[in-house]
């Protein structure tokens, strides 16, 4: 058994996961009861993060695990990243904000017919005036949709690897590329 040396554990706790690592997990959302959801201020955002963590000095974040059958993450994708700044920015937990959050990527990996994961990629989301910025475009085009019912869809937005592995393609009409309007709601 290999031990780290002191300047080892050093690096690493100062290093992106020593948040992690000197932090206690306080919520896990895939073991709770489905009807434990956290609601924004207003009500309109409902989110169940997979993990919520608090520091001892008694701030808390968020991680959202992700996995993919990409062999290595180089950059977290825009949709996780939003999902996360929703968590961040309009979700609490027990009336305390989270300061930040993370997105903790693993790639799937089948070695002899078992999935494995391997290449975990750690990427911090902070709360800064970029991220406030994209967040707040995302539900301006959420509302944009509801208010007049039908907006343009970016069909250069489509990735084939993304719909194939998406579990709503069997519903997606916009797959294809060829419907360039998006209607609310969506109907098949």
């Amino acid at each position: 058994e290999e031990r780290l040396s002191d300047a080892e554990k050093d690096r690493i706790y100062k290093g992106p996961y020593g948040d992690l690592l000197s932090s206690k997990i306080i919520y896990r959302g895939h073991q709770s009861d489905k009807n434990t959801a956290f609601y924004s201020e207003k009500g309109k955002l409902v989110g169940k993060p997979d993990f919520i963590f608090i520091r001892s000095n008694g701030s808390k974040f968020v991680l959202e695990e992700k996995h993919t059958w990409q062999p290595v993450i180089e950059k977290p994708w825009f949709s996780n990243m939003i999902q996360v700044l929703a968590y961040i920015y309009g979700l609490k937990h027990e009336s305390d904000e989270f300061d930040k959050g993370y997105l903790l990527y693993f790639s799937w990996h089948n070695e002899n017919r078992r999935l494995k994961t391997r290449n975990a990629r750690l990427f911090i989301v902070e709360k800064n005036h970029k991220n406030y910025n994209s967040l707040k475009m995302i539900f301006d085009k959420v509302k944009e949709l509801r208010n007049k019912q039908s907006i343009s869809f970016d069909v250069s937005s489509l990735k084939l690897a993304k719909c194939i592995r998406c579990s709503s393609r069997l519903f997606c009409r916009h797959k294809t590329g060829e419907l360039k309007i998006l209607k609310y709601p969506y109907y098949l």
